[in-house]
């Protein structure tokens, strides 16, 4: 078997330390496979940003591994983490804050070519110009500031900055849901075109599963820094079989038979210090005994679609 692009083998992510740590992404193994699409959908401080900043190599990671292409690359040092950066890119959620307003667009774009010392000054405005038209910007548009564009076209600048180095992997932090909802779709779009044109591979993260089912090859569904659910996106989201996957669903306004009895999930909270139970069961509508002795890993359900629930069962 091809080893993945991108394979996370049980990543722990840990903030702060003794009492008041919090285990932010505890045991995820996930694979991305070259020019594919990996999204990553679940609540607002599931760990899903954690996740993203480990795979790019923004923060290091407490436990378990994130190899590229194969292998370990670490980030200890100023030339690991440029060997890392000319791999793996981030586009952020917010375009506005992710910007420097010090900086036309222009020179925003060409700043990764600056520091890692790619071709003299002529070749980097070549570079730059032809970035700028790739993502649907003029040159014009190039010699503006941030604050000068619209939510839609800063993003289209980060995501051109992102490409400056030719990574083979983009991490997509929620990049459209500060957007207006036309505006969206273009970005989509846009990432979709570039996906297909450079063989990139993404990992989108999301909170709604509606823009993930529309990017997305794979769907993997994250609670409490854990994957609940991982499956083809067809798979997902047409047979979803865990409690909490089907709750998102249903959630989605015009989202078919699921939206016909739309579970009200009580309010998330955080995990009791020595709970070896399921950590969605204080939420969860059909938990069992079982469910409050020990937590599920994911159980194979059919081909390789995967749920961490005791009661999911065969689809049906």
């Amino acid at each position: 078997m091809t080893a993945p692009l991108v394979d996370i083998a049980d990543l722990v992510c840990i903030h702060g330390s003794g009492a008041d740590s919090l285990r932010a992404v505890d045991g995820v193994s996930l694979r991305l496979e070259a020019g594919q699409t990996l999204g990553l959908v679940g609540e607002s401080g599931c760990g899903k940003s954690t996740l993203a900043r480990a795979v790019a190599g923004l923060m290091a990671p407490s436990g378990g591994a994130v190899r590229i292409e194969g292998r370990d690359w670490p980030t200890r040092t100023v030339a690991q983490r440029r060997a890392r950066a000319r791999l793996v890119q981030m586009v952020f959620q917010d375009p506005f804050g992710s910007l420097n307003p010090r900086l036309s667009v222009a020179r925003i774009v060409a700043e990764p070519l600056a520091v890692h010392g790619i071709g003299p000054e002529a070749v980097r405005q070549r570079r730059v110009a032809a970035l700028l038209d790739r993502v649907g910007l003029t040159e014009e548009q190039g010699r503006r500031y941030p604050h000068e564009l619209s939510g839609g076209q800063r993003q289209r600048v980060a995501i051109a900055r992102a490409l400056a180095l030719e990574p083979r992997i983009l991490v997509c932090d929620e990049p459209v849901s500060a957007l207006d909802v036309s505006i969206q779709a273009q970005v989509l779009n846009l990432l979709a075109d570039l996906q297909r044109e450079m063989g990139l591979a993404y990992l989108f993260i999301s909170h709604d599963l509606g823009v993930i089912r529309y990017v997305a090859d794979r769907i993997a569904v994250m609670y409490l820094g854990r994957i609940v659910e991982e499956g083809s996106s067809d798979a997902v989201w047409s047979t979803p079989r865990h409690p909490y996957t089907r709750a998102l669903i249903a959630a989605i306004p015009g989202a078919g038979r699921l939206a016909d009895s739309r579970p009200t999930l009580p309010a998330p909270g955080g995990r009791a210090a020595g709970d070896e139970g399921c950590r969605f069961r204080p939420r969860c509508p059909v938990a069992v005994a079982r469910c409050a002795q020990e937590e599920p890993g994911l159980i194979g359900l059919s081909g390789s679609h995967a749920a961490a629930c005791w009661v999911a069962g065969p689809p049906g």
